[in-house]
């Protein structure tokens, strides 16, 4: 008997349109198809095979289990519940229900990953962004009847208005089926928009409202404490005060903006199709410049290729000055290079939010069907010319002629080698790839290449250089070309661009030979560093600096036409000082203090900024910004919360003392005519460094940005005083001296005072026989008894100390350390009573150290009185 296999990815298609990819492997005996005319009668196959990992949930239903070239196989009609089929499309709809039921079980009694989400009846665990999305990923559907969605503070997800909870995955906006009672996310007027706040600006318009009614926020209700002449509505044409006091001194400009429009000949260029049209020599010959994508005279074939989107992300701000080569190659089965391989010069401070698109072609046109292949990134340090790290990405659906491919790589923060099981000779190292901890390869050293690194090869690259295998070069920061050997002067040379101490950072030398950034210090700004920045000191409230050990300041800058907009920064305040100093270089019109506790304070108020200006301030209890609720009586608490911006002029009029004040989603204050000017204001304060955070003791980690952070911070309740931290061997070698230091002087006395004791006990009693040994050993204990008092004396008063010497952990302390202080005193106590614990209790020590002390007080006397006659 012989099997007939047949290969073939099914893809299951369910009620709302989701659609599960599964590669099977279907088997026919031959023995039981004999010929055509059988098949034709019925096209069940005899065995169906899979991968059983990729759907655990099968091992509860299959029998007659079989392994075939690694895949779990057995009877179709398990799965299909039929004996006969007459067609393919039949023998794939049969499988439908199966297997979706199977893809959405599993056998997770628990999620190791604390970003998945557990279906508790599907025993399932899938990615928080699956939960209601709008399509069941539990075979249960607990993802979509989870009602505390909103608990994730996810702000990409839109929140039903009418159900508190319930906050809907961006996929499940528009999709045809309503989530929320009313349908709101289904009207929603622009689906990318849908998690934005009604900027402050549009209540209450007035007249104009009437243009813009189809928002609910833009109509006249709940307007009528609102003042006619406000900001949004000043000279705006319209009149919405009854005097059209609103619409005074005001200077209307109009004018047409004259389009320029650049002649240009378009009737030539379908020649090329998408590449570019060039016209050489007098005859003005045709020739066509194709981008990778496409090749032919006329760029008029696609080239088989693999479309690369890169975003590469630090997540933590401890490389943010630093540069790095990055090496993009496609490798075969055999992790050998092969075709082209692209490179990308990436520096944090100027490319974090960059996202780099790229082509790698295969090395055979067209393409081998035969191979697989898989990508390999290469992470080098610029300036060390180190491997730092690498990653792998495998490439879906191999016989596609065109992949694309899209994808995050995070950066590690430390190298991390591990044991592997490969051999890489004495000429290389075993690495494991950053994302895949699956996956091994052998980083060779240079002049050797190959899966294990067994091959050498002569290195064409400069000395300054590193060869990374027998065509890719690696150059430093001052060299360019194929083979490293075109020198650089930019950013090397004695003059250097960058004033002040400014970090100069050369731009990838493919777009500009003599191209450079400037990254400046804190007081100093410019493209050249060449500007000092404003210094702003302000004088902390003692509420402030007993509660806080940093604050965030924001920098507001405001725009007429457009949104407001802001910098956050992070400053520490000083342990024994009030007063925080930073710079600022940009321009901004309010500064606001943010704490942990979500508290405000409105620092700085700037109508017109003044470039190079000290700017000194104090921040007491008056400034904070309390929350808007607390103002806002009972009548308006009954409105809905969307209204609630509408009544914010009334807080800044009946509370006089006020400053400013927030909600979810504004920062308020209340200008000299008590009017309130509100913007919107992202509340959100991430403590975990998206899941980065090194900090000890249960530390919170802050960064100023959660795009680009420049800066992180770790923080705690009380101040943390942790000095410097070892390693653990370094820990048991200080805990075993402290405790030889401790236990081994007093063994060596209490041994020493009994061993004294009983050899005087022992002599006395062979030369005075009237009394026995016992008689003497009692006698010798009253004399010497001050031998065996001090060193316990010494043992009670130092086990304090021995104690806080084996108690790890760091110490937290408020601002006032006094006590500390004291207690790091008093552990120098016991050494001090030393002299008196030892000399004063012996009889014998103490005649001796008053004889001493008598004769030096005699010599020092006739000293002093024969250089007082010698005077005289």
């Amino acid at each position: 008997m012989e099997l007939v296999v047949m290969h073939f990815i099914a893809h299951f298609i369910s009620e709302t349109s989701q659609v599960y990819w599964w590669k099977l492997a279907i088997l026919y005996k031959t023995n039981v198809h004999p010929n055509v005319d059988k098949f034709k009668e019925n096209i069940q196959s005899d065995l169906v095979c899979f991968d059983i990992e990729k759907c655990p949930a099968l091992t509860n239903v299959i029998v007659n289990i079989t392994t075939i070239n690694g895949l779990t196989c057995t009877p179709t009609s398990i799965l299909t519940n039929r004996d006969q089929l007459s067609n393919f499309k039949e023998l794939i709809l049969s499988f439908n229900k199966v297997i979706r039921e199977f893809l959405t079980k599993g056998t997770d009694i628990s999620c190791k990953n604390s970003n998945e989400f557990h279906c508790n009846q599907s025993l399932k665990c899938i990615s928080y962004h699956h939960v209601r999305d709008g399509h069941p990923d539990c075979s249960f559907e607990e993802d979509e009847e989870y009602l505390d969605s909103c608990s994730w503070n996810d702000s990409r997800r839109f929140q039903c208005p009418r159900i508190d909870n319930l906050c809907l995955s961006p996929v499940a906006i528009r999709n045809g089926f309503p989530d929320c009672r009313d349908r709101e996310d289904e009207t929603i007027y622009h689906k990318q928009d849908f998690n934005k706040t009604t900027p402050y600006s549009e209540y209450c318009l007035g007249l104009l409202a009437q243009h813009v009614s189809y928002k609910k926020y833009n109509d006249s209700e709940h307007c009528k404490l609102w003042p006619c002449n406000s900001p949004y509505v000043h000279c705006d044409k319209i009149w919405d005060c009854p005097n059209g006091f609103d619409e005074l001194n005001c200077s209307y400009t109009n004018y047409e903006e004259k389009k320029k429009y650049a002649p240009m000949n378009i009737s030539q260029t379908w020649f090329c199709h998408r590449g570019i049209l060039v016209l050489s020599g007098n005859n003005q010959t045709k020739t066509c410049l194709c981008p990778p994508s496409y090749f032919g005279s006329q760029c008029q074939w696609q080239s088989q290729r693999i479309s690369l989107t890169l975003q590469i992300i630090l997540p933590r701000a401890t490389f943010i000055s630093a540069s790095f080569q990055i090496i993009i190659m496609l490798i075969n089965e055999q992790d050998e290079i092969v075709g082209n391989h692209e490179e990308i010069l990436f520096t944090p401070a100027r490319d974090c939010q960059t996202k780099f698109h790229l082509y790698l072609l295969y090395p055979q046109r067209p393409k081998s069907i035969s191979n697989n292949y898989s990508i390999r990134i290469d992470l080098f340090n610029k300036i060390t010319l180190k491997h730092w790290t690498s990653w792998y990405l495998s490439i879906p659906f191999q016989f596609l002629p065109v992949n694309r491919i899209s994808t995050q790589l995070f950066i590690p923060i430390e190298q991390t080698i591990k044991e592997c099981s490969l051999l890489c000779g004495l000429h290389g190292q075993c690495l494991q790839y950053t994302n895949n901890q699956s996956k091994y390869f052998c980083q060779c050293d240079q002049r050797y290449s190959g899966r294990f690194c067994n091959q050498s090869y002569q290195c064409q690259c400069s000395q300054e250089s590193f060869c990374h295998s027998p065509n890719i070069c690696i150059c430093p920061l001052d060299r360019f070309g194929s083979k490293c050997y075109l020198k650089r002067s930019i950013c090397f040379s004695i003059n250097n661009p960058c004033q002040n101490g400014g970090l100069c950072i050369p731009t990838d030398d493919r777009i500009n030979l003599h191209g450079y950034s400037c990254f400046c210090k804190e007081r100093y700004f410019g493209l050249h560093c060449e500007y000092l920045s404003s210094p702003v000191s302000l004088k902390l409230d003692e509420t402030i600096t007993k509660t806080s050990s940093f604050v965030f300041i924001h920098f507001i800058t405001t725009f007429q036409h457009a949104k407001h907009g802001r910098t956050t920064i992070m400053k520490k305040i000083p342990f024994d000082n009030d007063t925080i100093i930073f710079y600022i270089s940009k321009q901004f019109h309010l500064i606001f203090l943010q704490l942990l506790n979500q508290s405000y304070y409105l620092a700085i108020v700037r109508e017109t900024f003044i470039p190079f200006e000290n700017i000194y301030g104090e921040i007491l209890s008056k400034q904070n910004c309390p929350h808007a609720r607390q103002y806002l009586n009972s009548t308006f608490l009954e409105y809905e919360q969307i209204y609630y911006p509408k009544y914010y002029s009334v807080i800044c009029r009946q509370y006089l003392h006020l400053l400013c004040f927030y909600d979810e989603n504004l920062l308020c204050i209340c200008d000299l005519d008590r009017f309130a000017n509100c913007f919107e204001f992202n509340h959100t304060i991430d403590n975990d460094c998206q899941g980065h955070n090194d900090c000890q003791n249960n530390g919170q980690c802050f960064q100023n940005n959660q795009t680009c952070p420049t800066m992180s911070i770790c923080a705690y309740d009380q101040r943390i005083w942790c000095f410097v931290r070892y390693p653990s061997i370094v820990h048991n070698y200080n805990y075993f001296i402290t405790l030889m230091h401790f236990v081994g002087p007093l063994i060596a006395n209490i041994i020493s005072a009994i061993l004294i004791i009983i050899f005087v006990s022992r002599s006395r009693s062979t030369a005075q026989r009237n009394k026995s040994f016992h008689q003497h050993l009692q006698e010798q204990l009253k004399r010497h008894k001050h031998l065996l008092i001090s060193p316990l004396a010494l043992i009670l008063l130092g086990t304090p100390r021995m104690i806080f010497s084996f108690v790890t952990g760091c110490m937290r302390t408020p601002r006032d350390s006094w006590l500390y202080v004291i207690g790091y005193y008093v552990s120098f106590i016991p050494p001090i009573l030393t002299f008196p614990t030892f000399v004063l209790p012996s009889e014998n020590y103490r005649k001796v150290f008053r004889s001493l002390t008598e004769e030096d007080l005699d010599e020092y006397t006739k000293i002093a009185v024969h250089m007082a006659e010698k005077d005289d």
